[in-house]
């Protein structure tokens, strides 16, 4: 097939990469059009869908491992607690015995799986044996810098045989609501079978379309990019509970990303600047939480920010857009499927419900309790959130209780959070383990065992810094 894709930011040059191995790929995209970001976090998705050796991402991404998030401020009942990528070791039984024992062995409801001890002692995965970069323990995600990635993904989409034209869409031409061809400012038109819209905000292909607003359960619509003095670089990000909303720091190998994301209707800008104190603003981004309805209409697919948006929270965005571009390489492999009707619904509600799921995740971070600013009072957590929190007073949750969707996210990372904001009882997880037949005492010996394993192993692990200053060695002598 001939594939369009309008957009040259980290998503569109991604889908272009992604596709260019099996079909004409030809990328429109212009410098006038900005990237978005400027550090960003995946999921382990990322690396693993990518195929690309995690050490040449590094270094071509200015990258570091991601292990997980920590979480400061949010709960009424802890201080700080950990999100890990990798979930506990017993996050694929029916019920999640590792992250309850927790609740006996004096540790931190969260810290069961391998990159929480890890992250507790400011450790990547990696080592250094015998003049190699040895990772650890696989599936960890990535902080990268988004300007970097679009550029690499750019590099070797063109050099696998895709087109890029630099210019801008200026008219879209339709027949039957299909697109027939693209007219660009540079005086050119450009026909395909399938065009795919990965322009971010502006939407230029499909602002024709519905769209559903998240905003009643996700408000914040605001962000400051700023800048901070460097401190010691973390193998996790840092999302801090704020007044107005929360900050985010994303360490990657030469800088680290740093915004506040908040919402307009409790402060202005200045309002955020002086609450950060000593800092430089970057640059301001408005959003709006949601998506559209019709994720392929017609010949028109939508991948990345035009489809969808929730907030820069657990790294949904770069997640969704990999799930979308997944899904259409398999449910549309030739022109004939783009006119299967049951394909095209299939596809749709398949997108719908991952974005939806990423919803209730997002806003189960909000059920944290803390009421000290009419942000923080005001938050409305959504009904299947509520759902959720209602099964916690009842009986602990099971693997069932999560929908098995493609990329949805599933009790490996429900249960931390739910866990971290103390939506767990203690009397009550012992009156599951009981009725369960399980034994407490063995859980609570085999968590303590797997915590001393881990940190016995860690001993010769990097810190990022020290991973950074190898990664530099590395380079600096090619």
């Amino acid at each position: 097939m001939k594939i369009v894709v309008v957009g040259g930011g980290t998503s569109g040059w991604i889908v272009t990469n992604y596709l260019s191995g099996t079909h004409h790929c030809i990328n429109i995209s212009t410098k006038e059009i900005p990237t978005i970001g400027v550090g960003e976090g995946t999921t382990g998705k990322f690396p693993d869908m990518m195929g690309i050796d995690k050490t040449e991402l590094m270094i071509e991404l200015d990258a570091l491992p991601k292990l997980g998030i920590k979480f400061n401020g949010w709960s009424n009942t802890s201080d700080y607690f950990w999100s890990p990528i990798d979930g506990s070791g017993t996050a694929n039984y029916y019920i999640d015995y590792s992250t309850f024992s927790q609740y006996f062995t004096g540790a931190l409801p969260t810290s069961c799986s391998k990159y929480s001890v890890l992250m507790e002692d400011g450790l990547t995965n990696y080592s250094y044996e015998k003049d190699y970069l040895v990772g650890n323990w696989d599936h960890h995600a990535l902080h990268i810098d988004a300007y970097k990635t679009a550029e690499y993904f750019k590099k070797i989409s063109l050099d696998s045989g895709a087109v890029h034209v630099e210019a801008q869409v200026v008219k879209v031409n339709r027949e039957k609501n299909a697109i027939t061809s693209l007219e660009l400012d540079n005086g050119s038109m450009i026909t395909g079978d399938v065009f795919i819209d990965c322009s971010g905000f502006s939407r230029v292909l499909n602002s024709h379309l519905d769209w559903i607003d998240y905003s009643e359960y996700l408000p914040v619509n605001s962000a400051v990019v700023y800048s901070a003095p460097e401190t010691e670089k973390k193998p996790y990000t840092v999302a801090q509970a704020m007044k107005h909303g929360w900050t985010w720091e994303i360490p990657t190998r030469n800088k680290t990303g740093r915004g506040y994301v908040y919402c307009d209707k409790y402060a202005s800008e200045d309002d955020i600047l002086d609450e950060l104190g000593d800092v430089e603003k970057i640059k301001s981004i408005k959003f709006t939480s949601g998506r559209i309805k019709q994720f392929k209409d017609s010949n028109c697919v939508s991948i990345g920010l035009s489809s969808g948006f929730l907030e820069p929270l657990q790294a949904t965005s770069i997640h969704c857009a990999l799930i979308q571009l997944e899904l259409f390489f398999y449910s549309f492999p030739t022109k004939q499927s783009l006119l299967c009707e049951d394909s095209t619904s299939r596809y749709n509600n398949l997108i719908a419900i991952l974005y939806d799921d990423m919803r209730d995740f997002v806003s189960l971070h909000y059920s944290g309790g803390k009421t000290d600013s009419d942000f923080w009072k005001d938050i409305t957590c959504t009904d299947r959130v509520h759902e959720i929190l209602n099964i916690c007073k009842a009986r602990l949750t099971r693997s069932f209780d999560f929908p098995h969707v493609p990329g949805t996210v599933k009790q490996e990372s429900w249960n931390p959070i739910l866990a971290g904001l103390g939506h767990f009882d203690k009397s009550l997880v012992m009156d599951v383990f009981t009725s369960d037949g399980a034994t407490m005492k063995w859980w609570m010996s085999k968590t303590d065992e797997f915590i001393r394993e881990v940190a016995d192993k860690s001993q010769n692990f990097l810190t990022p810094d020290q991973l950074n200053a190898i990664i530099t060695q590395v380079t600096d002598g090619l």
